[in-house]
């Protein structure tokens, strides 16, 4: 599956309020509603491996 169906699906699955769109180096990128303490809103990005899909945020809530 390429990064614009896996958008395209994801976009389907979820609330308006999750915009996705695909990642600048792989995958997916959701932007959430939801904000980090500081006031920067929390993203993830979907990638898709080899028995299904990872969720990442590639370590920014450790931040």
């Amino acid at each position: 599956m390429n990064a614009a169906t896996l958008c395209t699906t994801l976009q389907l699955a979820v609330p308006p309020l999750f915009v996705c769109s695909p990642a600048p180096q792989q995958g997916v990128r959701v932007r959430t509603p939801m904000l980090y303490p500081e006031g920067s809103v929390v993203e993830v990005f979907v990638l898709e491996r080899n028995d299904g899909f990872l969720f990442t945020d590639f370590g920014d809530a450790l931040d």
